[in-house]
């Protein structure tokens, strides 16, 4: 994933807290990835990904992009049906100067589709820069979102007046949204409250549509300090594509989980969009229904992650040295030369120490630049 710093939104959780399905919430989930990638993991490891930054979801059945690839078409109103399991149909197109896709996270509630704006960038400590996600689209399952939660804002973010839309033949709302303007107002940061820029700051267009009686996308645009109109914003959203299906895969298979301990979701993404090429979340049990908006992140609750990157690894001590290191925490790294596994049950201490330490040993990895090799996850 390549995620990028946006710092828009609280990411402080509190001990009961509502859905993380509001417009702010699906945005703060990038800011708290963009966060962690300035600071050092305990391992060292950096911050991990950053391919999928602010969640979205976009419309089904849509005019044709400006350009696809080989083999893809538009989605056509009504034409879009999220197969089961870790599988997507959501590839890779383009609408004026913003590229949409490929696929980004899916779990049991709702597959993400990145979105980038040419020229947008962040720099890889490979030396090379990546494209920076501008937006995300978010396809909910029938059932799963509940729209009313796209009218909530937070401290960080103003919405406009709803208004209403038609994206691909069906009907929705939108909302012209402006960002907090304070870069040092990070989640954490002791400065005071966010500010907004007076004249109104760069706004941008947030959309949520029914693509199919009961079943929700929304395309939440990034805090990029360039204006957006409503109709651009659309035909992002109508820009979405639809492939055959295929399976989300990871570069290794499971040798040992803990009892019940299952994925809940999945993302794989291309060495040319980020330096993490794959996020794996694994979850105490399946999500519960009242949860599968909520975004799947590292302060999901009962949670361990796993992610593969080529990035520099902060601790020299362990740093080209191959096999499974482990720390206090409950964090282990497992190096396999340009590219490292981390198992990091840190944020939500979920799994003692010696039970990450036995996933991370029991990984069984294949060639992680060989695709061919990756495993589907089941």
């Amino acid at each position: 994933m390549s995620y990028h710093v946006r710092d828009v939104l609280e990411s402080a959780r509190d001990s009961a807290p509502a859905p993380r399905t509001s417009t702010d919430d699906i945005i703060a989930r990038a800011g708290r990835i963009r966060t962690r990638r300035r600071l050092a993991a305990a391992t060292g490891a950096g911050a991990a990904c950053l391919a999928i930054a602010v969640a979205a979801v976009s419309g089904l059945g849509s005019a044709p992009a400006t350009r696809q690839a080989a083999g893809q078409s538009a989605a056509q109103p009504g034409g879009i049906t999220l197969p089961a399991g870790f599988t997507t149909v959501f590839g890779d197109a383009r609408a004026g100067e913003y590229r949409i896709g490929p696929a980004g996270e899916v779990t049991s509630g709702y597959q993400e589709v990145p979105v980038y704006r040419e020229g947008a960038t962040w720099p890889g400590d490979d030396g090379k820069d990546y494209p920076l996600v501008d937006g995300m689209i978010t396809v909910y399952r029938p059932g799963v979102y509940d729209p009313d939660s796209f009218r909530r804002a937070g401290s960080r973010t103003k919405l406009g007046p709803e208004f209403t839309v038609t994206v691909a033949g069906r009907p929705g709302v939108g909302h012209k949204v402006t960002y907090a303007s304070a870069m040092v107002n990070m989640p954490g940061s002791p400065s005071a409250s966010p500010s907004f820029d007076p004249a109104g700051g760069f706004t941008r267009v947030a959309l949520a549509w029914e693509y199919e009686p009961g079943a929700w996308a929304t395309y939440v645009p990034g805090d990029a300090q360039v204006n957006q109109s409503t109709e651009d914003a659309v035909a992002v959203a109508e820009a979405l594509s639809v492939v055959p299906e295929r399976p989300v895969r990871a570069p290794y298979r499971f040798g040992y989980l803990p009892a019940g301990w299952q994925p809940i979701a999945v993302t794989e993404t291309d060495a040319d969009l980020s330096t993490t090429v794959s996020e794996l979340y694994l979850h105490d049990g399946p999500l519960a229904d009242k949860d599968r908006a909520a975004v799947v992140d590292e302060v999901t609750p009962r949670t361990v992650k796993i992610f593969v990157s080529r990035s520099t690894l902060k601790d020299e001590a362990i740093r080209g040295k191959k096999g499974v290191h482990c720390y206090e925490q409950p964090v282990c790294t497992r190096v396999l030369g340009d590219y490292f596994i981390q198992v990091d049950g840190m944020f939500s201490n979920a799994l003692p120490a010696t039970e990450v330490r036995k996933i991370a040993e029991g990984l069984k990895p294949v060639d992680v630049t060989d695709r061919d090799a990756w495993v589907p996850v089941k």
